[in-house]
């Protein structure tokens, strides 16, 4: 009689193809950067689209540009709030493109300069302040504003509920 054969237990570390180090089970394989293999593959998913900066790509940004106009038909003034600079700047250029009178206020922003843009916010037909979740969060009385959007959270509820504190303040008009 023949003794069944012991199963052949792997290291979950190497990958079964090539002997490879598996980045899923080893943080360490993640400090040392993406492969060119992945770069490569990812660069083919986005060869065929003409404008990465199209909002059709988009949901979050055509529900947001929905959000802005039918503000803006209403009277009403939005904060946008994000945590990332980078979808801030994205925003900023989707702003620039649809012909929207903005405001940005970011960790970047000169004290002077973040005063002034509050009042001009505040009092003028700015529609809408695009503002860093980090830098808006405390010391921001934005009156001028009855619509808050949460562009991106990270389930922090104090954050959000501070960011939604910058539109209903002493001297709010709308509800």
């Amino acid at each position: 009689m023949k003794e069944p054969e012991s199963p052949t237990i792997s290291d979950p570390t190497e990958d079964e193809d090539s002997g490879a180090t598996n980045p899923e089970v080893d943080p360490e394989l993640w400090k040392v950067g993406v492969s060119e293999n992945l770069i490569t593959q990812e660069s083919k998913v986005f060869q065929n689209v003409p404008d990465l900066d199209d909002i059709c790509l988009s949901n979050k940004v055509l529900i947001l540009t929905k959000i802005l106009d039918e503000s803006k038909h209403a009277g009403d003034k939005v904060l946008v709030f994000s945590h990332s600079l980078d979808t801030l700047d994205y925003l900023e250029n989707t702003c620039i493109k649809q012909k929207r009178k903005y405001a940005r206020l970011d960790g970047k922003t000169n004290v002077n300069k973040r005063q002034t843009t509050t009042k001009e916010f505040n009092t003028n037909d700015t529609e809408l302040y695009l503002i860093s979740t980090s830098a808006g969060g405390l010391g921001l009385n934005l009156y001028g504003a009855n619509r808050v959007v949460i562009f991106d959270f990270r389930f922090n509820p104090i954050v959000e509920e501070q960011a939604i504190g910058r539109a209903y303040r002493i001297g709010q008009k709308k509800p």
